[in-house]
């Protein structure tokens, strides 16, 4: 942990330095562990995070002030809450929507990111471990939220497909989750399959990767989420021939590195070869996807394809209206009442089933170029910091290999408005900026 100037010499300053710091990685630690189980727990992480920072360590923050991404988040904050007030302004029967938007807006927003970046440069944990935990959080939530009294019963149901698995989350979110998960597992092999002085050790993490893989993967194909295997299907593969490369470079590493890959591979394969069930969802949407190719838009039936086109119909329409700033925040849903989306289904919609048409309605062209900047930011420090040898191949591959998933599946889907998406961009952001944070500090860690 880190040491600051004033306590060199004072013993008992020194002492409440480590407690403080004590707590404050605490708190980093258990945001990382609920970020994917349990929402409310990783907040009161977050809060008690920027709380100790504040409280204890404001010259620290200061120090920052010049930091890019922290000047984007409180450039994008203000921005925010002036949208906010004139939609309240413009539409004040709609106000406690409008509120409750953009309070989820700052909350899992980038200030977070900064915050969690900060205690990132009070410790000399490995940033592996902060994911780890993440992924820890994300199976745990999985398995405990399995129904262990009927789990036959419950995975026919998944297998056979009536069922859609989510577990807590959105059926596309869970998608999305678990390849990037999976892209993490397959690119940090060596923390599981590194050599170990035990043997039984060695089997023991082998049979823990397998295990998370196979987790994962089954997540993946019993959220039927097309979206999600489609965008795994383009990224994975990319990033396990890469992985493949790097291990020829050394022939003693191509054995093991090719070995890994086709028994990780053939193990995700195992978990995905339900074609039966990937067969159903697809054949579903076929009558629809052909009249859409036919050039046929009027009178599309209420399945996905035909209430997304719908949807993405009644974003242009209002969108162009006001492109530069948009309608501000909590207004989707009353859009697509207007438009008669939520008059297709049963089912209500407060959004447009995709991150960019939602941040595009809502902030307009003015927003969307300050949350592309925040994650421009992060792809350059990602670079930056593994140029500077700060950060290791395979964080950076899962750093960058996630954020793709991430981005990708954002086109169809919402993944940037639910709060496990903000962790982990928050996550990969923080471990992203550490170095720089590091470095604008000027504070080197000690034991």
């Amino acid at each position: 942990m880190t040491r600051d100037h004033a306590s060199v010499g004072n013993p008992e300053a020194d002492r409440w330095t480590r407690i403080w710091d004590g707590a404050g990685v605490f708190a980093l630690l258990y945001f990382a562990l609920f970020a994917f189980h349990d929402v409310a727990r990783a907040n009161q992480g977050l809060l008690l995070m920027a709380l100790i920072a504040v409280l204890r360590y404001p010259r620290e923050l200061w120090a920052l002030r010049g930091e890019r991404m922290l000047q984007l988040t409180l450039l994008f904050l203000v921005y925010l809450v002036v949208r906010a007030w004139l939609a309240t302004r413009a539409f004040p029967e709609q106000a406690a929507q409008i509120v409750d938007a953009a309070n989820n807006w700052a909350i899992t927003g980038f200030l977070g990111l900064v915050v969690t970046a900060f205690w990132l440069t009070r410790t000399r944990m490995r940033v592996e471990w902060l994911l780890g935990l993440a992924l820890a959080g994300f199976i745990g939530r999985i398995l405990t939220r399995l129904d262990w009294s009927r789990i036959g019963a419950q995975l026919q149901g998944f297998v056979e497909g009536p069922t859609r698995a989510t577990f807590g989350y959105s059926a596309v979110n869970l998608g999305i989750w678990s390849a990037i998960a999976l892209l993490g597992l397959l690119v940090c092999w060596r923390s599981f399959l590194r050599r170990r002085r035990q043997p039984a050790a060695r089997v023991a993490t082998a049979v823990l990767w397998l295990a998370c893989i196979g987790v994962c993967g089954a997540a993946l194909v019993f959220s039927q989420a097309r979206s999600a295997w489609i965008t795994a299907l383009l990224v994975l593969p990319l990033f396990a021939l890469f992985t493949l490369h790097r291990a020829t470079r050394s022939p003693r590493h191509f054995v093991a590195g090719a070995l890994v890959l086709v028994i990780g591979g053939a193990f995700a394969l195992a978990q995905v070869a339900e074609l039966d069930l990937i067969e159903q969802r697809v054949a579903y949407e076929r009558q629809t996807i052909e009249q859409v190719l036919s050039g046929d838009f009027d009178a599309l039936p209420a399945d996905s394809v035909g209430l997304r086109l719908a949807m993405y119909r009644a974003f242009w329409d209002d969108w162009r209206e006001r492109p530069w700033f948009g309608w501000g925040p909590g207004l989707m849903e009353r859009a697509l009442d207007r438009a008669g989306v939520n008059a297709m289904t049963e089912e209500r919609f407060t959004h447009f089933h995709s991150s960019y048409f939602d941040v595009l309605f809502q902030f307009g062209i003015v927003g969307a170029l300050l949350v592309g900047g925040m994650f421009w930011l992060i792809v350059q420090r990602t670079l930056q910091s593994r140029a500077s040898g700060r950060l290791s191949p395979e964080v950076t591959q899962c750093i960058l290999g996630g954020l793709l998933i991430f981005l990708i599946a954002a086109l169809v889907n919402e993944p940037l408005q639910s709060s496990n998406g903000g962790y982990l961009v928050v996550l990969f952001g923080a471990i992203a900026h550490r170095a720089h944070y590091r470095s604008l500090l000027a504070r080197p860690a000690v034991d």
